[in-house]
Order: structure tokens, then sequence, then C-alpha cells
């Protein structure tokens, strides 16, 4: 499981590929990490052997496998490839890097986890886990924004306490109203939606007590599953702008 990551991405929007540079420091040693099957790893801190396979109880979800000499519990990674996308296994998984719509998700194993090849420890891996980040992202073409739950600062990233990563690029509009700070794909139906969820925002905050921090949503094409983080939540737009926004409002629910 990790404690601390420390990410370094340069994204390459015409091939669909990138660059990362991992740190990582685990809660306890670990002997493999996984990562998208599109990307293989060039260097470690450690000797390392590698191969494409699929998961035990999951064998249609291939991943690259880094098996480390020695079992660690700080390692460093460089890897690199096109990141390839898991619809064919799980549909909702359309993960891509596209000067169209960008995500970067956890499932789709951008970073590498720490976990054996098996799909039951690579849940109990992402689930168990409860870490810091501080992400660089590098390459962004001019007129695409980078969307994230946690702190933007330029092209650094950085969150505390999360399970899972997720970003995503596109030509967002950015909206901020406190608490909200909406990325959406266009403004048309955004002004009603900020209205109802100032509405459910004040009604949990009536029963739970308020809050600080804000609440990020950011807008997905349709089909590519709704996600929850810390403090933000992935939404499609026809989600996002319904007449009645229960998607938004179950989020909400969880912060």
């Amino acid at each position: 499981m990790i404690e601390h990551l420390e990410l370094h991405l340069n994204l390459d929007f015409e091939r669909g590929a990138l660059e990362g540079k991992a740190k990582l420091k685990l809660a306890g040693k670990a002997e493999t990490l996984l990562l998208n099957r599109g990307l293989k790893v060039g260097s470690a801190s450690v000797p390392f052997s590698w191969r494409l396979e699929g998961l035990r109880g999951f064998d249609a979800f291939k991943t690259s496998v880094v098996w480390l000499e020695n079992p660690l519990k700080e390692v460093e990674l460089s890897y690199s490839g096109r990141l390839e996308s898991y619809e064919s296994a799980l549909p909702y998984l359309k993960d891509s890097i596209s000067r169209e719509y960008t995500l970067l998700r956890t499932d789709s194993l951008f970073y590498p986890i720490p976990s054996e090849p098996d799909f039951e420890s690579l849940i109990k891996s992402v689930v168990g886990s409860e870490f810091n980040a501080e992400i660089t992202v590098e390459g962004v073409p001019e007129g695409l924004v980078v969307a994230f739950g946690g702190e933007i600062r330029g092209n650094r990233l950085r969150i505390e306490g999360t399970k899972r990563l997720d970003i995503a690029i596109a030509p967002f509009t950015v909206i901020e109203k406190e608490p909200f700070r909406l990325f959406v794909l266009g403004e048309e139906g955004i002004e009603r939606t900020l209205k109802l969820l100032e509405k459910a925002y004040g009604f949990y905050s009536a029963i739970l007590g308020h809050r600080a921090g804000k609440f990020t949503v950011i807008e997905t094409p349709e089909n590519y599953g709704g996600q929850a983080g810390k403090g933000y939540a992935l939404v499609s737009g026809s989600s996002l702008r319904a007449e009645i926004p229960a998607n938004i409002y179950h989020e909400l629910a969880h912060l």
C-alpha cells in the first residue's frame, strides 16, 4: 500500500504516450508492482524483471508486472509507452491520452501500484492505501486545461490522504463559486446545476455540520463511469446537467 507518491509525467499527445518517473514510499515491502499494459519500465532503483500478463481472477485485464529483485518499502521507477485503454475488459475504462479528452485514473494504472498480479490483491491495495501525492505534469498543449481534485499550482498537483488519483486534460472552462470548483466542457445548464448544488450543500451541512474545503466536479464524456475521490467527483455531462443531478448529490453526501 502506498504512503507517499512523487510522480513526474511528460505527456505526448500526438502518440498517446507518456514518460513517467515515480518515487513510492510504501507501508510495507513490495516485490511486485503493476502498470498499464502499454507501459514498460526502463530503469528502477533495484534490479528488476518485467512481463505482460493477465491478473489472476480477471485474465482479460492485462498488466505490465514488474518483479523487484528485493522486496522494498521505497522504490523509484522510470517508465514509458502508450497508455492503453481497458475498454475491452471494462467498458467504462476508456482512459487515453489525446487532445480531445485525456483521462488518467488509478483504474488504468498510469502509475505503479504495489500489488501481486491478482485482481483481488489489486483492489485491496487501492482501497487500503491512503497516501499523499505530489505530481508534475508536462507536455500539455496550449488551450488545454488540467483538471484535478486537489491543489493545482501551474503544472504541479498535490493531494493529501487520497486512495486514488484522477487527472483529466481537455479544453475545460473552470467555474469557481465557493465551495465549488467545476471543470466543464460547456457552460450551458451549469448555472442551474450550481444553484442546486448550493441547496444540497446547505441541506447536508445543516444535518452533518459544515466542512471546510472545495468540492471539485470534473466533467467527463458519456460512458466513462462516475468516479469519486477525496473532495471531488468525475461526472458525465448528462448527469451534471440532469433535472435532478442525483449522481452529484450522492458524491457530495460522501464529502
